[in-house]
């Protein structure tokens, strides 16, 4: 996975352009915001994507940003054992690991016919703060949306590349 690099190596505007849809994307939808169940946020997201046949053909630029998937608490909880939490407080949880390797099948299954059978660097931007939990969000959602091809896995049985 190529490596991440330092916000301030990134002209102001591409920042911009990112904050720009990420408040596009809280104001426009805020039930994607609330707290809901797995059945809940899939059956909004499917209402929010566009017709597959709605010309597919002349696809020029996808961005795309999410959160981590589910976490554990960042801060002990009152009334509660915070070693209770075997992965740790504020760490991925299994569930979120499933919840962006499923969102990066679905980006797969989506776009694609647009994207090669292999993770190229100069098509794909991955950008990630420097949390374990925002790290294996995206490294999650990268194991879904490339999965390997039988020449390039390394170890029988396992769908994942580094």
């Amino acid at each position: 996975m190529k490596k991440i690099q330092p916000l301030r190596d990134y002209p102001a505007r591409r920042l911009a352009m990112l904050v720009g849809a990420c408040l596009l994307l809280l104001l426009s939808s805020p039930e994607l915001v609330q707290s809901k169940s797995d059945v809940e946020v899939e059956r909004i997201a499917e209402a929010w994507q566009a017709p597959l046949e709605a010309n597919t053909t002349t696809l020029v630029y996808v961005q795309v940003a999410w959160r981590h998937g589910d976490r554990t608490p960042a801060a002990p909880v009152p009334f509660s054992d915070a070693d209770s939490w075997s992965e740790g407080l504020g760490e991925l949880t299994k569930k979120g690991m499933a919840q962006q390797y499923r969102l990066g099948k679905w980006l797969r299954s989506r776009y694609g016919k647009f994207l090669g059978d292999h993770f190229d660097r100069h098509e794909v931007f991955v950008r990630s703060s420097d949390y374990n939990r925002t790290l294996m969000s995206a490294q999650a959602n990268m194991a879904g949306l490339f999965p390997p091809s039988k020449s390039e896995m390394w170890e029988t049985g396992l769908a994942w590349q580094p």
